[in-house]
């Protein structure tokens, strides 16, 4: 685990570039000061992250907050205000006058989409995942083999204009989101 804080937040001067949404606390050593920050995250079933500065708030120049590809609406409230930040390189990019115990927010959808195999690989052809936010939900013959023939997993045909729906399931794994859709079913015989 030590090595985690390296891929949640990174540093360049007094510049913090935060990566992933992940509930944690840590003390930047930047070249103004240390900043210590502490990031309250629902990211992975909500698509919401608080980051607060807890101390050191004079150190930091500008914050930047990765925007996730997944995700067609992203927004940004600093201490509760929509925040106007620009986009540089997959970054929302927030700066001001930051003060201690300031609360950055960032939002973003996590609708169920289709994420289609690329064509040019013919054993994929015509195969879709289904995305929520970070999760993709598949079927993978591969990894759900049986050695009897009814129980081998089935072709399932999910038509591209059937709405995808969710589900919460708080008692399945401590709590998670399913998707729903209608499908036909077809065995081989």
């Amino acid at each position: 685990y030590g090595q985690l804080g390296r891929y949640i937040y990174s540093i360049r001067e007094n510049d913090i570039y935060i990566d992933q949404y992940i509930g944690s606390k840590a003390t930047l050593r930047l070249s103004g000061g240390d900043l210590v920050l502490k990031q309250i995250s629902d990211w992975q079933w909500n698509g919401k992250s608080t980051i607060i500065i807890e101390s050191g708030a004079k150190n930091a120049d500008t914050i930047y907050l990765r925007i996730p590809s997944w995700s067609d609406k992203t927004s940004v409230t600093l201490n509760g205000k929509k925040v106007d930040s620009k986009i540089n390189g997959g970054y929302a990019v927030v700066t001001g006058d930051f003060s201690d115990g300031d609360k950055i927010e960032i939002s973003a959808d996590v609708l169920a989409k289709r994420v289609y195999a690329n064509e040019n690989v013919e054993a994929d052809r015509g195969r879709v995942a289904l995305r929520r936010g970070v999760f993709i939900y598949c079927i993978e013959g591969a990894d759900n083999k049986s050695n009897s023939v009814e129980n081998t997993i089935p072709c399932i045909l999910l038509d591209n204009s059937e709405k995808l729906g969710e589900k919460n399931i708080p008692e399945l794994y401590g709590g998670v989101v399913a998707l729903t859709a209608k499908a036909k079913l077809y065995r081989n015989s």
